[in-house]
């Protein structure tokens, strides 16, 4: 949510850092190894980097750290390494500017349709090094971030502050003639900078995905569109498996509550205390 700048990462040394594969195999049978050893030996090498890496949120990303505990951000780090490897990232450069990408814009960024810049950035044939790609991502994201969020934040506080001021009962229940149009409206009183960035054309698209995901859960009262496609908006397109946001999986997939309103009224109760813990 917060974002920072990208020499704030490069602690983390060059490009040639060590990587997070294990040491190949010796040919001398002085020093004989097995498969099992190698894989302890990596389990260190990752806590180390993942100690490295709490140490590197707590000084740049406070907000982040103090909203979140340190027992979660291990797992958002370590889900990020996950994430990273998929992408060629692997090294102790390139991977945090990645984890940090995800805290700034949501776990899936990488595959988030509010983004297509980032998949034309990973897909780019002639960005050959992993470290070039992830430095172009990186800028390409603070470029983002510094017309839709602001370079202070201070579209984003203005965001979550009028978020505050939503109220469910002020919603309708009752069916919009055209809720695509409603909801765009809607996302643009929020947070204006964001919606003239991404355009009609991927806000409508955001929305319609919203609307799919509702559905999955039985959620298609004015009410809950409402909340999925702000939190879709303002998280991620992949806010319900996002281990940044826990609370969304346990409010959705909760079996004791059956009605979709409950989880409707439950998931705005959460939300609004998730997002006002970052204008404390």
């Amino acid at each position: 949510m917060l974002h920072i700048r990208k020499e704030q990462t490069d602690k983390f040394g060059p490009q040639a850092a060590k990587t997070f594969e294990p040491a190949p195999t010796p040919t001398f049978r002085m020093l004989h190894i097995r498969k099992e050893q190698y894989r302890e030996l990596g389990k260190i090498s990752l806590k180390r980097f993942e100690d490295e890496m709490v140490a590197h949120i707590k000084k740049f990303f406070p907000k982040y750290y103090k909203v979140y505990g340190e027992a979660l951000v291990r797992k958002v780090i370590q889900y990020g390494v996950e994430r990273a490897e998929k992408h060629g990232f692997e090294t102790k450069r390139d991977t945090p500017l990645f984890i940090d990408l995800m805290l700034l814009l949501g776990s899936h960024f990488d595959e988030d349709i509010q983004y297509p810049w980032v998949a034309k950035v990973l897909d780019d044939k002639f960005i050959t090094k992993p470290i070039a790609r992830a430095d172009e991502l990186y800028d390409t994201a603070i470029r983002f971030l510094d017309e839709t969020a602001g370079k202070k934040n201070e579209y984003f506080v203005g965001a979550l502050l009028r978020i505050r001021e939503i109220s469910l009962e002020d919603v309708s229940n009752k069916p919009s003639p055209d809720v695509t149009s409603r909801l765009a409206g809607l996302l643009r009183d929020i947070w204006p900078q964001k919606v003239n960035k991404l355009g009609r054309y991927i806000t409508d698209q955001l929305i319609e995905l919203a609307i799919q995901f509702a559905q999955k859960y039985n959620i298609t009262s004015e009410q809950g569109l409402t909340v999925i496609s702000v939190l879709m908006f303002m998280l991620g397109s992949g806010f319900d498996s996002d281990p940044q946001f826990p609370w969304v999986a346990r409010v959705l997939n909760d079996e004791t509550s059956t009605s979709p309103i409950e989880k409707t009224n439950q998931l705005y109760k959460e939300a609004t205390a998730f997002m006002g813990k970052w204008l404390v």
